[in-house]
């Protein structure tokens, strides 16, 4: 089941979910939040320009600068 499905604007290119040791842009990125339920676990999926999905692994993610990207 979809929990969440909407376009977002994220405020660096980890895309709200940093990997330790990692560097990323520091620009906003438009994109999407999209959350799936199956079987009772939550999947917290991120997307970016290129479209390409991230799954961010549970209490890692960060929330978007705000919703309703273009």
């Amino acid at each position: 089941m979809i929990v969440r499905a909407e376009s977002v604007i994220w405020n660096d290119g980890s895309l709200g979910c940093p990997e330790p040791g990692m560097m990323y842009t520091q620009a906003l990125v438009n994109g999407y939040w999209v959350v799936i339920d199956a079987a009772g676990e939550k999947y917290d999926f991120r997307v970016g320009r290129g479209g390409s999905f991230r799954l961010c692994p549970a209490g890692r993610g960060r929330p978007p600068s705000q919703a309703g990207a273009n």
